[in-house]
């Protein structure tokens, strides 16, 4: 017998593509499935999407809420199935994929399934993105950067309990911290990945992943901050608080705390992906001193940092900002 699903959508100021959500959740021809939308108070049409189409949802609201992640503990609140999915309002399921996650889940080993999804845009372009976890990528990895493809990845809600709530302080990687969670606490172990499409991603011009890079990195920068100062890195932390705009309010409360070394070489990934893009004086400023500070000389590197690392050692091999204006001008950089 399959468990219940229940499948919590976000949702703010979104109606254009409310119907289309709905109607592929409703669609997936599986008796025990809850759709529980949790809107935070739209003033587009989402509220008339939602009253057309009540008798196909197990709970909705539309009222103000503390954003995305106070929405998904709102809907974790009201949802009842034995399995979790996150579909947020402008993306949708393809036909009759729940059926196929949830027969993956009817072995009781499996706390996690994941897959790919299909990233498409308004002109029709499609292209495949990755899952979660793949069978070429270690635990070692997904530590260094523990991203998520969070529509196409589902949990049971008895692993969910240990990692919720969601921090109201985070409105970009809120999942990714769920995500460092469950690898501290239980690795790749449990992980079934399937492979066909379980989910079409919208991207478009008011989508957070399209629009909302800086923050993103505020975000990301904040929890490695915290992870920084457990450690006692203090050198690094404060290098992070200047370089990097932390949110306040943030409460750091993780069960079990990356090791010393692991949360070094997530450092070290996130400085060489993000911080060896210099446009500024400051940014500038911050690799040079971070090359240093973050040991990235003893950083045991993955093939696909190469070109991250030489951009930085040449960074951190100018003499000043004038002196790698010049390197740059010359495409020496």
């Amino acid at each position: 017998m399959q468990p219940r699903i229940s499948i919590i959508t976000p949702s703010y100021n979104q109606g254009r593509y409310l119907e289309e959500n709905i109607l592929s959740v409703s669609s997936q021809g599986i008796i025990d499935l809850e759709h529980v939308i949790i809107d935070g108070g739209s003033t587009d049409n989402s509220k008339e999407v939602l009253e057309k189409y009540a008798d196909k949802l197990t709970y909705w609201v539309s009222e103000p809420d503390k954003g995305q992640s106070d929405a998904v503990n709102k809907g974790f609140a009201k949802a009842t199935g034995e399995i979790i999915g996150w579909l947020n309002s402008d993306d949708y399921y393809p036909s009759h994929v729940l059926d196929k996650v949830l027969q993956a889940f009817v072995d009781p080993s499996v706390n996690m399934v994941c897959g790919p999804s299909i990233l498409f845009d308004k002109t029709g372009k499609q292209e495949k993105g990755e899952t979660t976890v793949t069978e070429t990528r270690n635990l070692e990895f997904h530590l260094r950067f523990p991203d998520i493809n969070q529509p196409a990845t589902f949990f049971r809600r008895k692993t969910m309990n240990e990692f919720m709530p969601l921090n109201n302080a985070l409105h970009y990687v809120m999942d990714r911290e769920l995500w460092i969670k469950y690898l501290q606490q239980y690795g790749l172990k449990s992980v079934k990945t399937l492979h066909e499409p379980l989910v079409f991603f919208r991207s478009h011009a008011d989508s957070k992943s399209e629009s909302k890079e800086a923050e993103f990195d505020n975000e990301y920068a904040t929890i490695l901050y915290w992870l920084a100062k457990q450690h006692k890195l203090e050198e690094i932390a404060e290098l992070i608080h200047i370089r990097y705009n932390l949110i306040k309010g943030y409460a750091y409360s993780y069960a079990k705390y990356p090791d010393k070394e692991t949360t070094l070489n997530m450092l070290r990934y996130f400085l060489l992906k993000r911080g060896g893009l210099v446009f500024d004086k400051a940014q500038f400023d911050f690799a040079k001193k971070a090359y240093n500070v973050f040991d990235v000389k003893n950083y045991k590197i993955l093939p696909q940092e190469d070109k991250a690392l030489k951009r930085i050692k040449s960074i951190a091999g100018c003499a000043n900002w004038n002196h790698f204006r010049l390197k740059r001008k010359l495409n020496l950089v």
